[in-house]
């Protein structure tokens, strides 16, 4: 299931998301105005813009899809894996199990892929959330969300093993965590995996963790080649760190 996902997956969504993260900070500082109100939206952006410029078609599909409003979500749909993949912030999952969002919202139509898996004993065994009972008019919203999705795709739902959600956490330009989370639509978290070591090696680390957040809210990427960045007034690149993230377009990985 979420181990099916490549590691070559998980550090793009890594360096993809630090890297819109830090473009929205320069372009952000660069407004001469007193507030920065559109930097939310303006993360978003970025985050499918740098997810782009990453991917490989060969071995993913992607695209982006509107369920009214202006708001596009990404979904990701990697091959090989047969996983679909869409991203959101750590505070509208939790909004999403609690049920303080709406019965319609996208994220329960998602999660409706993965309604064949089996249930986890103990989450039978004892007493569930109070989920909201769907009738027949949200039935039919929520499927007709999914058939939109598979259309963008263009797949068909039997191609889907499994919908992973990436939940992340970020403050001021700064992505802190990333999980994965196979949730099903009795609100049920299935499996998860925190891929939060793919964020490290592109902030210097340090002993303690106030050293290391303190580290990482000095970042200035320099904007040349991306691949250098300024902490502290010392230099270092991506290969300096503890792991070495290299993510490429497989055409160059062998």
């Amino acid at each position: 299931m979420i181990e099916s996902l490549s590691n070559i997956t998980k550090e793009l969504i890594a360096s993809s998301m630090i890297s819109a993260m830090q473009e929205t900070k320069r372009i952000t500082e660069q407004k001469e105005t007193p507030t920065h109100m559109g930097s939310s939206r303006d993360k978003w952006d970025f985050i499918i813009k740098h997810i782009n410029k990453n991917i490989n078609e060969q071995e993913f599909q992607i695209d982006t899809i509107c369920y009214g409003g202006d708001f596009q979500i990404l979904l990701i749909y990697e091959l090989k894996s047969q996983n679909l993949l869409s991203l959101m912030r750590d505070s509208t999952y939790k909004n999403f199990l609690d049920q303080r969002i709406g019965i319609n919202h996208y994220l329960r139509s998602f999660t409706g892929f993965n309604d064949g898996l089996t249930r986890k004993e103990e989450q039978i065994c004892f007493d569930l959330p109070n989920v909201q009972t769907l009738n027949n008019y949200h039935e039919n919203k929520i499927s007709k969300k999914k058939k939109k999705a598979l259309q963008v795709l263009r797949i068909d739902e039997k191609d889907i093993n499994n919908y992973i959600t990436i939940v992340f956490e970020e403050k001021d330009f700064i992505v802190t965590k990333i999980n994965l989370y196979l949730t099903n639509s009795y609100l049920e978290i299935l499996e998860n995996e925190d891929i939060s070591n793919y964020i490290k090696p592109y902030y210097k680390t340090n002993t303690s963790e106030t050293a290391f957040k303190e580290d990482i809210n000095n970042i200035n990427n320099d904007g040349n080649d991306g691949n250098d960045s300024s902490i502290n007034n010392e230099t270092y690149t991506k290969d300096d760190a503890d792991l070495n993230i290299k993510i490429k377009k497989r055409e160059d990985i062998k």
